[in-house]
């Protein structure tokens, strides 16, 4: 019954959004991140990310706007305007000494979409203190573990070892950013794509351990996303509401069914939502060879607890 209702919850809130974006015409009130969100604060009964829980609005917040100041002014090349993105909200990150990684995927979507509108500070403003109200809310109502019992920070790495960490990673994302956006394939290098990166560049991360399973896992929920989008809206024009509806609770069972809960996968599944018509067929395949990229590098590279099954 718990998870029902968490399910549900999480449903209504991707629906809703949809719903305003309809009413609006406006696509950059879709927030995909909001999807791996609600798996974290409140599907998961656990701590999935390193942070306090008044710290969550104040971050998103910050690493929208660096995306859309970016993009008004900062006038390089989008290959650099991306890896900027990036180590801007990993610093930010890496000084409020949290772990939150979908930040990184909030920064970097308006770089990669070219979004310059603040409408995408407010929504994700918005949308994630909807989060933090409905994971307190759940935590009332005796439907989620309480989120900051016993909760303290640790000390982990060093500030060297994580700047290290962060250039490695840089390096490591160059090369697809550099084919990506150089042959106009964008879609390689989706945000929450940089986020599996992240994931699976953590010796910690249980998904490290499972890298085929979590391959098909991120591919399937791009290939529903695509499929929603393409037959409940382009093709029977239904309001995008509809398929995102279809569309999460689908993804959700899924990882009910499987016991795999891998957050940047459910925040895939809604990024059809809001790129153009005509790549949206295309998308699964992308998502699946950059996913490929994104898993396999930081298995090579950072070797440590790298048995796969």
């Amino acid at each position: 019954m718990k998870t029902f209702v968490r399910n549900f919850f999480t449903v209504v809130l991707i629906a809703v959004m949809t719903l305003v974006a309809d009413l609006t015409g406006d696509r950059e009130i879709i927030f995909p991140e909001i999807g791996a969100l609600c798996i974290g604060l409140w599907i998961v009964d656990k701590h999935v990310w390193l942070v306090k829980r008044w710290q969550i609005p104040v971050l998103f917040l910050i690493s929208s706007v660096i995306g859309v100041l970016i993009v008004k002014f900062i006038t390089l090349h989008l290959v650099f305007q991306l890896l900027i993105g990036y180590i801007l909200i990993s610093l930010v990150l890496m000084f409020s000494r949290t772990s939150i990684t979908p930040a990184v995927s909030a920064c970097m979507l308006p770089v990669l979409m070219q979004v310059d509108t603040w409408f995408y500070p407010i929504t994700v403003l918005t949308l994630t203190t909807l989060l933090v109200a409905g994971q307190k809310l759940l935590e009332k109502i005796e439907f989620r573990n309480p989120a900051e019992k016993d909760f303290t920070f640790s000390v982990g790495k060093s500030y060297k070892d994580k700047i290290i960490r962060m250039l490695e990673l840089s390096l490591m994302m160059l090369p697809l950013i550099f084919v990506a956006v150089f042959f106009d394939c964008k879609l390689l290098v989706v945000p929450p794509l940089i986020v599996t990166l992240i994931e699976f560049s953590n010796s910690a991360s249980g998904f490290r351990l499972r890298p085929k399973s979590t391959w098909l896992l991120i591919v399937a929920c791009a290939t529903i996303g695509a499929l929603g989008e393409i037959v409940l809206h382009q093709y029977f024009n239904l309001p995008q509401v509809i398929p995102s509806a279809v569309v999460s609770a689908s993804v959700l069972t899924i990882f009910y069914i499987t016991k795999r809960y891998f957050a940047p996968a459910m925040a895939l599944s809604i990024v059809p939502m809001i790129i153009p018509d005509n790549q949206v067929l295309m998308f699964p395949l992308f998502v699946a060879l950059g996913a490929v990229y994104f898993i396999l590098m930081p298995k090579l590279f950072f070797r440590k607890n790298n048995c796969a099954n």
